[in-house]
């Protein structure tokens, strides 16, 4: 589903499919990547590839773009609330979390969920609902309630999710970096965080030592650290109609287009590129060319109506590329992409990148030339850099260089040319 192009689409083929369930039933919606997790996720993600020296400001640009790009269907759990309005065939929706030992894209940033077509199912039980936080529950106060009370049903909201709590805390204290300038001074502030919460594969154990079954489910009220978790006893009158959680949407139906991001933005934006820059090769010689091309929705404006330059954002390091990207293949390849990257400010520089397409001029071209004499103890001139200006180019002069310079160095090679 995530490679839908649009949420209007997956409405489509949910009406269809709730339409061929002429005596009810079930549709299963799996693997749903969560639209309120989705900032949380790229800023992981960035966060975990980035260098110490990367500045805070160059990560929150980096995980900005990253979730503008987003290439796949990304929906928020209140969607699927919504639908019962729009789809009144649908008489209950479960959204779970997915089920696993393990930490990974999947069971963190992803749900489950289960539609109930054409068939009411029991709802009239409310549980007692206990909040987490506020109660000072843990794992081992929620199995002594269910011990001593022995409540048909209860609820219990806000539950810190121990998947999570890495990712959450994260995104905090990018929040409030005021005293934090790098990913290495971050790295070191979260090294003293405690993280604290619960797994939900702990609380769906307990109804193996306990007559219980154990439901848990998205938050709607939580936050996106948070999951709720209901428990129903075995012999309970509302077990024999198999209870499920009766989730409510907690806000008025919105735009379907709120609930979910536009993989095809992407998609849009890279075409315009690629004719953008093909335009601007026959027209500029390639010192003029942009080092970026960035896409806005709209061009942000000062209060008499002229472009805020201050407000427009950065480039993120991330190349624009027409071609495809190829990496580099050799030691001299990588250590030149690498000088390239470090100059530029870019990331994952390849064998075919222009020095000068991605924001050099001549000045860093000097730059440039220096380095490449420090590392490979060869000269090259200006003229070089902007005659062959990509890593490969820069590669194969070097290599053609450095034999020369062998030759050069034989007394014997030397002296039969000087003879001939």
């Amino acid at each position: 589903m995530q490679y839908f192009p649009s949420i209007d689409y997956l409405l489509e083929v949910l009406k269809g499919a709730v339409n061929s369930l002429t005596k009810g039933g079930f549709l299963f919606v799996g693997d749903v990547r969560s639209l309120p997790l989705l900032e949380t996720f790229h800023t992981a993600t960035k966060f975990d590839r980035a260098s110490d020296s990367l500045t805070i400001d160059q990560l929150r640009q980096q995980v900005k773009t990253a979730v503008n790009q987003e290439e796949e269907l990304v929906i928020d759990p209140a969607f699927f609330l919504a639908l019962r309005e729009y789809i009144p065939e649908i008489k209950q929706v479960q959204i779970q979390l997915k089920p696993g030992d393990y930490q990974n894209e999947l069971t963190k940033f992803r749900y489950d969920v289960i539609l109930h077509v054409g068939q009411e199912v029991c709802s009239t039980v409310t549980p007692e609902w206990l909040d987490y936080d506020q109660e000072g529950l843990n794992l081992s106060t929620i199995k002594q309630i269910l011990l001593d009370k022995k409540p048909e049903v209860v609820g219990i909201q806000h539950i810190p999710n121990a998947r999570l709590q890495e990712e959450v805390t994260l995104v905090q204290e990018l929040d409030d970096f005021t005293k934090i300038k790098t990913v290495g001074q971050l790295r070191n502030t979260l090294q003293h965080k405690k993280h604290v919460g619960v797994e939900p594969k702990n609380l769906w154990n307990l109804k193996d030592e306990l007559p219980y079954s154990v439901h848990i489910t998205w938050s709607a009220t939580g936050g996106n650290g948070y999951y709720d978790a209901i428990f129903i006893r075995n012999e309970s009158a509302c077990d024999s109609q198999r209870v499920i959680p009766n989730l409510e949407a907690t806000a008025p139906v919105k735009a379907w287009s709120a609930y979910a991001n536009n993989p095809l933005k992407q998609e849009s934006n890279r075409h315009l590129v690629s004719q953008l820059s093909s335009f601007l090769k026959k027209k500029l010689p390639d010192y003029m060319l942009p080092s970026a091309l960035v896409m806005l929705d709209t061009l942000p404006l000062t209060p008499n109506g002229k472009v805020d330059r201050f407000a427009l954002p950065a480039p993120d390091g991330e190349i624009t590329r027409v071609e495809e990207y190829v990496a580099p293949r050799t030691p001299t390849e990588e250590i030149i992409a690498n000088i390239f990257a470090n100059l530029l400010g870019v990331q994952d520089v390849g064998i075919h990148d222009n020095f000068f397409r991605l924001g050099g001029h001549s000045l860093l071209a000097t730059q440039l030339i220096s380095q490449l004499r420090v590392t490979f103890n060869i000269e090259i001139t200006l003229r070089e850099i902007f005659d062959s200006p990509t890593v490969k180019n820069v590669a194969d002069y070097l290599e053609v260089a450095h034999q020369l310079s062998k030759v050069s160095d034989n007394p014997k090679v030397g002296k039969e040319r000087v003879e001939f």
